[in-house]
């Protein structure tokens, strides 16, 4: 449904980023028309190359997920499955294929 990072020229506060920040890292969110918990789950574990945690900065590729009824004063405009992702050091390609295969198991 959405791929939700300040580097996106769609997404809330890019030109903030723009003006004071400028460069991007691996973290990000994406949020998932999903609502189902149970088919949320199955993504996670369909997933072969990111651990579930909590903990952003390491060396390896990261998943968390936040139930769709929680909204906080930062994402208040999320509708939906959110998704939080931190890209490790693991191969770009190998990481997209595992995303896809995931996603595409989800449909």
């Amino acid at each position: 449904k959405a791929v939700l990072h300040p580097a996106l020229p769609k997404c809330d506060g890019h030109e903030n980023w723009k003006k004071y920040i400028g460069r991007s890292s691996g973290t990000f969110g994406i949020v998932l028309n999903e609502k189902r918990e149970e088919k949320i789950f199955e993504f996670l574990d369909n997933l072969q190359l990111f651990y579930k945690g909590v903990s952003w900065g390491g060396y390896e590729s990261l998943v968390l997920y936040r139930q769709p009824d929680i909204k906080t004063a930062e994402t208040p405009y999320i509708d939906g499955s959110y998704i939080r992702l931190h890209i490790g050091l693991e191969n770009t390609a190998d990481l997209i294929e595992d995303l896809e295969n995931a996603l595409n198991k989800l449909k």
